[in-house]
Order: C-alpha cells, then structure tokens, then sequence
C-alpha cells in the first residue's frame, strides 16, 4: 500500500534547498546574473495575450485591421468557473500556488488561464522565463509579493533534464512564499501523464510527480470539446463574431470548436488531402513532424530538415535547386509562397513556424505547429521512418538527452544500428545513459564491445557521476574488466557538492568487492559522503544497505549523522527506509536523533507517512515513539478520503494497542461519506465491515441509500456491485435489481466495462448484462487500448456472445487500437485474446504493429523464427540489417 515516493510535505533536498537559498542568491549577485540585474517584471495587464501564449483565432478576408487584433468573445464554461475560484481562494488567502491548466492542443488553455490572471491578477507583476535556465534563476531570486511566474506549455520545464532541481525548487518557493501564483498550461497527452505515472524504472519524473500531487499544486482540465448545451449556448456569441460563427459551423458534429477558432482541423485536412502542399513543403512537414514524434526536442536546423525530407520524396519529387529548402521554409513559416498561394490556413497558422536563437544570427530553426505534431503523434506512430531521417538525426543531433531518447525509441523498434549510433554520439558529449551503447552492441563480436567500452571511457564527462555509474554497470554486465579499472582510477575527488545522493550511491554500489573498493572507492566514498547534496531520503536509505560490510561502516554512521543533523524532516519519502537502515545498521546515535526530530519537528500527515512511521515504530517495537508521535493530533488531521488506505492504518493501531485512536479514525470515516457517491459509499462499507472484525464500532449506511444509489459512471457502477456482491447480501441485492440500476448508465473504458459485466455476471444480473450488450454497437469507441479489447473479448466469451464478439472486432479494428507504451502483457493478452476468437489475421497485424510502435521484442517472442532472420535488428524499411559492429556506428572525430 505504501509508496514511498508520494507524499506532500518537504524532502531533505528541498530542506537543503531552503538552507542553501540565502547562499544562492548573494552568489547570484555575485555573478551579476540577469535574475537579479532585470529591471522589475512587467505588471500582467500591460501584457499582450500573444506575448503570453494565447494563440491567435482565424483572421477572415473581410476583417479589419481592430479584428484582426483583438481576441474573440470569452465563453466560460465549468473548467473557467473551477479556474477562477482555485484563484481568487489562493488570493485571499495570500497563498502560494502552482495552477496547471491541462489539456490537447488547442483547446484554449492558455485562454482560459489568460482571462483569469486578467480579470483577478492583472495588477501583479509577471515572470516569464524562456528556458529551465531562466526559471531556476528567477526561483533562486527574491521574489516580491503578488508576482506571478508564468509557464505557458509547462512540459517545457518539466520534461527538462534539470527537472528535479525546478521541483525542488518550486517546492521551496511555494511553500515559504507568500501571493505567489505559478500559471501553466500542459498537453494532459502525452507529457502530464507521462510526467504522473508510476512504476517505471529509472523513475525519472519523482521529484516532478511529487509536485503535482502536492498540495501546492491544482491541476484542472479543459476538455477536447463542446457539450451540446455549450454549443447552443456559444450561438449567441455567434451572431456577434463572424470567427465563431465559422467555427461553429465547422466544428459542431464533434464539438471541436476552440480547435476550428485557430484552425488546426483545416491545417491537417490540407496536409492529408495532398492537393495544398507541393511535394518538397510536404515532405518538409512530415521530416519536422516526424523528428519531433521520434524525440529531437529542439528546434530544427534548415541543413537538418533538408537531408532528411530527401527521405520524404521520391526521385522525381526531389528539387533541382540548391537552395530549395530555403525558400520552401521560408514559404511555410511565413504562411505565403511568391506567387501569392498561401501555405497557412487563413493567414494565421501555418505548419512549420520559424524563429532565431538571437537577433542578428544568420540561421533560422524550425519547430512544426503543436496541433499537427500532436494529432500526428498518434496518427505515424506505426512509422519508423525512412533512412535519410535517421541519418540525419545521427548526424546532426547534439543533446544527449535528446539523443538518449532517440537511442530508446530506435532500440525498442528494433532499429538497433541507429540505436547504437545515437548512443554513441551521445557518449561522444560526454553522457552514457542505461540501457546504454554497451547493450546497443549485445548482439555484436565481443570485440566491437570491448573497443566501443574503451573509446567510451576516453570521452566520458567523469564530473557527470550519473554517466560514470551508468557506464560501470553496463561494464560489469558485459565484463568489460579494464574498462571498471580505468573509470575508478579516474573517480573525482572534488566537486562533488553538487552530485546527487543516488549517483553516488550507484557508484559505490559497484564497488562491489573489498579489493576494488579498498583500492579506488573508500576516498571517493569519504569525499563525496561528506559533500553530497542529500536529495532524496529514499536514496539515502538505499545508499545505507550499500554500506552494511564492515570495512564500510564508519561511511555509514558518516551518512546517517549528516541526515539526522541536517533533515528537518516533513516527507514520507524514504522515511521507512533510512530508519531501517539505520535499524540494521545499529546506528544507535543517529537513529535516535532522527526519530527525535521525526517526532518533534515533522507535519507529515499524509496516509502514506503515518502508515510508514507506525509501520516502523511497530517493526522495532518503540510504542514510545509511537505514543508521542499519536500525540500531536495526528489521527484528528489525517486525510479521510482513502478509507481502504485508512484501514491499515486502524489495523496497525490495533496492534500498537491504540484501540481509541482507531475508533476516534473510524468515527471520522463514517462523517465523511459522500452518501450521493456510490464509490465514496462502497469505500465506507467495505472499511467498516473490516473494522468491525477487529472489535471496532463499524458504522451502517442505511439500507434506502445503498438501493436508491445513482449509478451513472461504468467503474462506479462496477466498484460499487462490487462491493455488495463481497457481502453476499442477497436480499439487498435483489431490491436493487428491481429498480433497473443501469438504464441510465454512460460507458467508459472498456476494461471498466468489462469488469461490471464480469460482475453483472456474478450477481445473475443477466437483464442488465443484455442491456449492455446492446449499447456495445453505440460505444466502440470506449475500446481504445488493448486492455479494453482484451478484457471484452474474454468476457464476452465467457457469455458465448459470438454475435458481440464479431461486432467488436470488427470495430475496434486492430489498427484503431491505441498501443499500450508500457504494459508488455495488455499487448499480449490482447493477442491471445484473438487467437481464441479466431481472429487469426488480426494477430499478424497487430505484430506488425507492436513491432513498429515500442514492442519489437515481444514480435521476436511471438515469432521466434524471426530471430534468426533478423540477428542485427532491422533497417527503417523493416528489412534484415546486415552485420554490423563498431567501425559501423562510431562517430567521427
């Protein structure tokens, strides 16, 4: 249940952080960076909207000069209402926040976020950085009350590779500010999600997710499209705006009406349409979308964009002229061509749009529109690319973050060549990610690898220890010995203040033995343990049980005082483990002065906290520590809404012989039951149908509640049968069944779907089972993973429906299904979902698929025959690569 990395309070890094803030700024004055040398930043309602973000709508033919300036009538619909009350509360309140308007492209994020700061902040001074440079400084800086940091497309930032430095530091910030409001908008698909998920490894995002799940920040989503109700409404707007009037005609059937204001619609009908764009402009297009799709996360140089397009074009579609990119670019960004075609979508938006690093530089670059790189994103992800593309990228990409994604996306496509060739140039900078270049080169002689170890090892930055323990794992995989003794001989010995607690860590865990680690890690381990950042307690736990041999033992307690005497500690992460650590290690001093401080000092009162300290305390037996920590009002300020979380709370109490405490928490459960919200119900009864097997007093939800519960949402419907269906209260059971619980039910995803059907299935809800059944014809569109269809599939066969099981293969086509970039098995069960449903061809195609979209090793395990055919990967083409190996992929000199 618990997950140590999500939590609300401060981390030791972000307490360091506070410590340090003073420091950084007079060193910030020091330099004379522009942080503290800028005049004051401008008040927001001096701002042009174009200057913050807010795209422009549709200039009509027949508009005027003030039309063509001037934004469109505001219409505010529910996500406006929660936008400017999260605001005004905050301002009132003169708290800190960082408010995320989320969303697709082009649905009037930064609008919504605009008309807002415009109307409740306009008087407040406003901090736009360009860069995650520019951010940190301006968060390293003092900040004035009422200012306002404005992150239009916050991915930006928060994709960054200083990405846990920006958390940190907007943690810091926004917990010891006052009136400070940090504005962002952000693509909820892909990179909010991306950025929110669990489970993956390395989990790159942490200290980001931990942000966005704090409670400084609010997160608040604009829909894709229109309601009905908000269409008719949005008509009076309409007979006063010849703009939205256009948009509405155009975007009615599908309620995409923000989208049609600017004109992305249009833009990719003319791309696909074939007939709006010469053959060169559209191979230009693809080239910028595809490099973008594939993780360049630049801009886009013109000599890149031109050798790659060549891929794009056949012979006869290929210009003659040597500066034909030049012109074509130029006719795409500027929207116009010199016979006086155009290439934008009514004067407004083009496809390609250009800019210049500085004013006076002779290059421009290129970025596409985020509306077509986002539709596309889904649209080519089948696509791998021609060649000319990838050799492009090899050859002019130059950020090793950009090249280390690239690196993966060609790897697990199956494009292992190009694979090690951006690993190899991203080695040249000085970067070794893992999976690295060493793995890129498994299927090589021995030989390549071991010279690609050895060129590794002369171009490594050895400062970036992140690189360096990277590199020496991937050399003990592939025992790489001389390659291990050449790094650790080159270990720094200073300038380690700014290393981080894990990269550290990763270091001294391959000095795995007492040899290597007498001979070149104990006076790095000493030098940088005692100058490392402690940045994460997580870390630092692990970090401990790599100094349990007893040559190591004093660098342990060296650790373990630093975290006890400089942690003011107000986060769950990795609190569980740092006290077992120091447990294991009979760190007596240091544990005991941590827990004191934990005790004391400590406002963790997320779920999460509380179960890991208890957990603890109850590990060690120390009821005292318990006892006093109980004391501080804990149980009366927990967050109630987990109640099945809150469960094994109530359990570890009973255990601690906390018998009040528990009842006091289960009394505050019962308060708190939403009795309209069928989820909030089912929590409740299942908690108090546990507690009361534990002797506690478990409340009763009465009994007109549970049969007259609306059920309108599928997973609702689903988790709250569910939940009845566990008590096996037959009676109860039948009464609502009686009263048809569905007829008003709206489906949702198709795993959810399923599920309710499986426990339809169940409880012989048979009517309710065929009514579904019915609606599927309707609702294809709710299977859009492979999870969905896998799921549905084994339930309807299940029912022996063949009828609905025809029906929905034949329309959530394989193609139509959305490949699921993390979970190997949905891919999987989806495919024996076809096979035992006869849909033999479906499975051929959707291989096809997996291969091309992450999953080329799961087509190779599918079909083992391929692995002889394709011994070196595969080319863009999809065809066999030859032999290849190091003289084929190391990069120039």
């Amino acid at each position: 249940m618990i997950d140590e990395d999500h939590g609300i309070g401060f981390t030791v890094e972000e307490l360091i952080a506070m410590k340090r803030s003073h420091e950084d700024m007079i060193a910030t004055r020091m330099r004379g960076d522009r942080a503290t040398q800028t005049a004051t930043p401008p008040i927001f309602g001096d701002l042009n909207p174009r200057d913050l973000g807010v795209q422009q709508s549709l200039i009509l033919d027949r508009g005027s000069r003030d039309e063509r300036d001037a934004l469109t009538p505001y219409f505010h619909r529910d996500h406006d209402s929660a936008l400017w009350i999260e605001m005004e509360r905050n301002k009132a309140e003169g708290a800190s926040k960082l408010i995320l308007v989320a969303g697709s492209s082009t649905t009037g994020k930064t609008r919504a976020l605009f008309e807002a700061t415009h109307s409740l902040l306009q008087e407040w001074n406003v901090h736009r950085p360009d860069d995650s440079c520019a951010l940190l400084e301006t968060l390293q800086s003092p900040l004035q009350d009422n200012v306002i940091i404005w992150l239009d497309e916050a991915q930006v930032f928060f994709s960054d590779e200083r990405r846990r430095e920006i958390a940190t530091a907007l943690i810091r910030v926004l917990s010891t500010s006052r009136n400070l409001m940090v504005l962002g908008t952000i693509w909820r698909v892909p990179y909010l999600n991306e950025l929110m998920a669990r489970g993956r490894l390395p989990d790159t995002n942490a200290q980001i997710r931990r942000l966005l799940e704090s409670r400084y920040t609010t997160i608040i989503d604009v829909p894709s499209s229109f309601t009905s109700n908000e269409m008719d409404s949005i008509e009076a707007l309409a007979k006063s705006d010849a703009r939205i009037s256009m948009a509405l005609k155009a975007g009615r059937s599908y309620g995409q009406i923000i989208q049609h204001l600017t004109g992305g619609p249009e833009l990719i009908n003319r791309i696909n349409d074939g007939s709006s764009f010469r053959p060169h402009e559209k191979a230009l297009i693809y080239t910028a979308i595809d490099a973008k799709r594939i993780g360049y996360g630049k801009s886009l140089s013109r000599e890149f964009l031109a050798k790659a397009a060549d891929g794009y074009m056949s012979p006869r579609e290929r210009p003659g002229e040597d500066d034909w990119a030049v012109s074509s670019l130029r006719d795409l960004s500027r929207g116009y061509r010199e016979d006086g075609s155009r290439t934008d979508v009514r004067n407004t938006l083009s496809a390609i749009n250009s800019h210049r690093m500085r004013s006076g530089s002779s290059g421009e670059l290129y970025v596409p529109s985020d509306f077509i790189v986002q539709h596309y994103l889904g649209v080519r992800s089948s696509q791998l690319g021609p060649a000319e593309l990838w050799e492009a990228l090899c050859e002019h990409s130059r950020d090793p973050s950009d090249l280390g994604q690239m690196a993966e996306f060609a790897w697990i496509r199956g494009l292992y060549r190009y694979s090690a060739m951006l690993h190899a140039r991203s080695a040249a900078q000085g970067s070794y990610n893992k999976p690295g270049l060493l793995d890129a080169m498994k299927f090589c002689d021995p030989t390549d690898i071991s010279r690609a170890a050895d060129w590794v090892v002369a171009h490594i930055d050895m400062s970036d220890l992140r690189s360096v323990g990277n590199l020496l794992e991937e050399a003990r995989e592939y025992s790489q010995d001389d390659v291990i003794q050449k790094l650790l001989a080159r270990l720094p010995r200073t300038g380690l203040t700014e290393a981080k607690l894990s990269d550290i860590g990763a270091i001294i865990h391959e000095l795995s033995t007492p040899e290597i680690f007498s001979m070149h890690g104990r006076q790095f381990a000493v030098d940088s343990l005692q100058h490392v950042q402690i940045d994460s307690l997580l870390h630092a736990g692990v970090l401990l049980s790599y100094l349990r041999e007893p040559d190591r033992l004093d660098l342990a307690d060296l650790i373990a005082s630093r975290i006890a005497q400089e942690a003011i500690v107000d986060s769950p992460v990795g609190v569980g483990a740092v006290l077992v650590g120091m447990k294991h290690l009979a760190l007596s001093a240091p544990l005991e002065a941590f827990v004191k401080k934990l005790i004391a000092e400590s406002n963790i009162l997320d779920v999460e906290s509380v179960y890991g300290f208890l957990d603890w305390c109850e590990y060690v037996d120390d009821r005292d520590s318990a006892a006093k920590f109980l004391e501080r009002g804990v149980v009366e300020h927990l967050p109630i809404d987990d109640p099945r979380a809150l469960l094994e709370i109530c359990k570890i109490l009973l255990r601690l012989e906390r018998d009040d405490d528990a009842q006091r928490l289960t009394d505050r459960v019962h308060e708190a039951v939403d009795v309209s919200d069928p989820i909030s119900v089912a929590d409740a009864i299942f908690f108090m149908d546990s507690v009361r097997t534990y002797g506690l007093k478990g409340h009763l939800i009465d009994e007109e509640v549970l049969v007259n519960m609306p059920l309108g949402a599928t997973h609702a419907a689903m988790y709250f049968l569910s939940t009845l269906s566990q008590r096996g209260d037959h009676a109860l059971l039948s009464r609502i069944q009686s009263r048809r619980p569905l007829q008003n039910i709206e489906l949702g995803d198709g795993a959810d779907v399923a599920n309710l059907m499986n426990v339809l299935q169940n409880l012989n809800f048979y009517a309710e089972i065929e009514y579904i059944l019915g609606l599927l014809p309707e609702v294809s569109a709710v299977f859009r993973t492979p999870l969905d269809v896998a799921m549905m599939l084994e339930t309807l066969r299940s029912l022996g429906a063949t009828d609905a099981i025809q029906r929905l293969l034949d329309q959530a086509h394989e193609t139509s299904i959305k490949i699921d970039a993390w979970e190997k098995a949905h891919q999987a069960f989806l495919l024996d979902e076809f096979r035992a449903s006869g849909a033999t061809k479906s499975v051929d195609r959707f291989l096809r698929r997996c291969a091309n979209e992450g999953w080329y090793e799961l087509a190779l395990q599918e079909q083992p025959a391929l692995v002889e055919t394709f011994p070196y990967g595969r080319e863009p083409d999809e065809a066999p690569s030859p032999r290849w190996g190091w003289a084929d992929v190391c990069p120039p000199e």
